[in-house]
């Protein structure tokens, strides 16, 4: 992950103007989803060249940003364990969550997520909500399913707990039908799921 820091951090120096992540991905040499991974870890390393790491919409007419395909996602004070995190292009409050937090983590947009997952839906014949759809996807994308978390005597562990250790980042199983994006040691989603149990999950590093 370092390497890949120091590539982007060199790619939008030697850049004039702001770059989307899969601009910066194709310089560099590697995929929008390990830019993205960088980027969400250590956003306070690409303001630079007067370019800020944050969310462009289309409305933007400004030139001065270095723009990624989906809302930011910067860390909140020690302390804070849940984000409240949407980024359904209507706003919506809807059983989405599983866009939401593919979206969240690759940093692809809702829509790409959502094309994505009807692909995959088509040839494997599950639907888009359901693990045997949406984990075949993950996978493709490098994304490895990892067991689900317990503590030394076996009891299983509540989000609030697992993301105070946990500093990476997942697309996690969140109690019973939903699932939810864990990054910088906070849940990112549209409710908090600090007291919901954590099932197994999805990520790249371990």
């Amino acid at each position: 992950m370092e390497q890949i820091r120091r590539k982007i951090k060199k790619a939008l120096e030697n850049h004039s103007e702001g770059l989307m992540a899969k601009d910066i991905a194709r310089r560099i040499g590697y995929t929008k989803t390990q830019v993205n991974s960088v980027l969400y870890s250590c956003p306070d390393d690409f303001s630079m060249n007067n370019y800020v790491w944050k969310n462009k919409s289309r409305n933007d007419k400004s030139d001065k940003v270095f723009r990624v395909d989906t809302i930011p996602i910067k860390k909140k004070p020690d302390g804070v364990r849940y984000h409240y995190y949407n980024c359904n292009p209507h706003r919506r409050l809807t059983d989405d969550c599983v866009i939401r937090a593919i979206s969240a983590m690759t940093g692809d947009s809702w829509e790409d997520v959502l094309k994505a997952l009807v692909d995959t839906s088509i040839e494997t014949g599950y639907f888009i909500n359901t693990p045997e759809c949406y984990g075949v996807y993950l996978e493709s994308l490098g994304y490895i399913k990892r067991k689900q978390p317990t503590t030394l005597g076996g009891k299983k562990v509540k989000f609030k707990d697992f993301v105070m250790n946990y500093d990476g980042h997942a697309f996690c199983h969140c109690g019973k039908g939903h699932v939810t994006y864990v990054a910088d040691n906070s849940t990112w989603d549209i409710w908090d799921v600090s007291d919901e149990i954590v099932g197994v999950y999805w990520s790249i590093d371990e």
